[in-house]
């Protein structure tokens, strides 16, 4: 099977000094992603994966006087495959991934500021990664994977040289840094009980030339100058490839509390009802009431229940938290609570056909997240929340 995916990001933000627009950012960036993947080979065992294809073009720009980093255009054209080869005690696994990477300066497009160099670097990055599991019991396995990665710099770390106003710190690039190289090793163990998960991991990460700012000792004013002695001067910060590891534990565990394989057995129940909503044409008679979202119409279903059906007059209420967590060059992040309603309504034979009956679900997220830059402070904080229904015939 042939899989492709398409996309464009278009992107602006103004930094606003009282009521006077100050810098503007953007952001325009194009990408396409082709994978294939093959049918498991018999003449090597299973042998199963996937192949691909990764092309993406950035175009940023900063204007302003408070623009830290140039206009510039990266480039970016990659080839990957993921292969797992099954066995009687477990799989393995391999993946890699190529690429060609450009990034080129362009200057500022606001002629007011000249700070910038212009030029172009290229880069031909490599990774690799093996993995291994194998099944201890139906319940436990063990894990274990093994990679070495090379990245590209960014634009900024190669090109910056300006006040960055989120970070307090006159951040200065360097074209002369190369790709950042790191091989890393993990441990870890998951278990599995029906719905019920767990799993604990232990990594280290060691990097070659961990790209990443440095503080220099020297200050900048606003106009750029050294050490000049203003008070509102900026510490400068520059980008230096150095020496690092990353050591740590993470674990991770989800619990069902609802539904099938749910604990505890029984949570709540309440009668499943919402202001303005009324019987919709074509639920028949004995049918709950059906609603609507933004003049959708919502599923409805019997009200009496039936040997098919776990449908009742008072629709169950539940909810179901899920966590996932990772670690990786300082990054930390966290899922919280997902909350849902849900019904499982039967094909009723008074139904007219035109009648849909399914599961309408109420969803809402929560996360939060640690800059992986050493530059950033500070955490972010993000929620959402969307309605989706489920239709069946």
């Amino acid at each position: 099977s042939v899989h492709g995916k398409l996309s464009h990001t278009d992107y602006q933000h103004t930094e606003f000094e009282g009521a006077e627009a100050g810098t503007v950012f953007s952001n325009v960036a194009n990408a396409l992603r082709l994978e294939a993947r093959h049918r498991p080979v018999a003449g090597l065992g299973g042998l199963e994966g996937v192949w691909g294809l990764q092309a993406e073009r950035t175009r940023f720009d900063a204007a302003g006087e408070e623009a830290f980093a140039p206009r510039s255009e990266t480039a970016t054209t990659a080839l990957f495959l993921n292969e797992e080869l099954p066995f009687s005690w477990g799989r393995l696994s391999f993946g890699g991934r190529a690429e060609h990477v450009t990034v080129e300066s362009l200057g500022s497009s606001d002629p007011g500021v000249d700070r910038f160099a212009t030029g172009e670097r290229s880069f031909n990055p490599g990774s690799a990664a093996f993995g291994a599991l194998v099944n201890l019991t139906p319940q436990w396995n063990l894990t274990s994977n093994f990679g070495y990665t090379e990245r590209a710099p960014k634009d900024y770390e190669l090109f910056a040289n300006g006040p960055h106003v989120a970070t307090a710190a006159w951040e200065l690039g360097n074209d002369a840094l190369g790709l950042e190289k790191s091989t890393g090793l993990d441990v870890g163990a998951q278990w599995q009980s029906g719905p019920h998960t767990a799993k604990v991991n232990a990594y280290v990460n060691r990097f070659s030339n961990y790209i990443g700012l440095t503080a220099t000792g020297n200050t900048r004013d606003e106009e750029g100058a050294l050490n000049t002695g203003d008070p509102d001067a900026l510490a400068e910060y520059a980008y230096a490839g150095v020496p690092a590891r990353f050591t740590g534990i993470e674990a991770s565990g989800t619990l069902r509390l609802a539904g099938e394989g749910r604990w505890p057995t029984r949570i709540a129940r309440s009668p499943w009802r919402r202001p303005g909503r009324a019987r919709g044409a074509g639920c028949p008679r004995g049918a709950a009431t059906r609603s609507t979202w933004n003049g959708v119409p919502m599923p409805c279903a019997p009200s009496t229940p039936t040997p098919t059906s776990r449908c009742r007059a008072s629709r169950r209420r539940a909810w179901a938290p899920r966590s996932s967590g990772a670690a990786a060059r300082g990054a930390h992040s966290w899922a919280s609570t997902h909350w849902r309603r849900s019904t499982a309504c039967p094909r009723a034979t008074a139904r007219p056909a035109a009648t849909r009956c399914g599961t309408p679900r109420w969803r809402i997220a929560a996360a939060w997240s640690a800059p992986t830059s050493p530059g950033m402070r500070g955490w972010t904080t993000s929620a959402t929340g969307w309605p989706t229904a489920r239709r069946r015939s």
